[in-house]
């Protein structure tokens, strides 16, 4: 998993469970945006 947040591992293996693209999109309106205060996200939360 990347330690940041919008670059992607190359060596990371695809399972059959991954979200499709089609369905981040969706999902990822539903993720709060970062408040501004306290740690920034150090992962991709999409790998979560």
């Amino acid at each position: 998993m990347s330690r940041l947040p919008d670059i992607a591992n190359p060596h990371r293996q695809a399972y059959p469970s991954d979200m499709s693209d089609r369905a981040w999109v969706v999902l990822r309106r539903l993720i709060p945006e970062p408040k501004g205060f306290g740690h920034p996200r150090m992962v991709n939360l999409r790998e979560i």
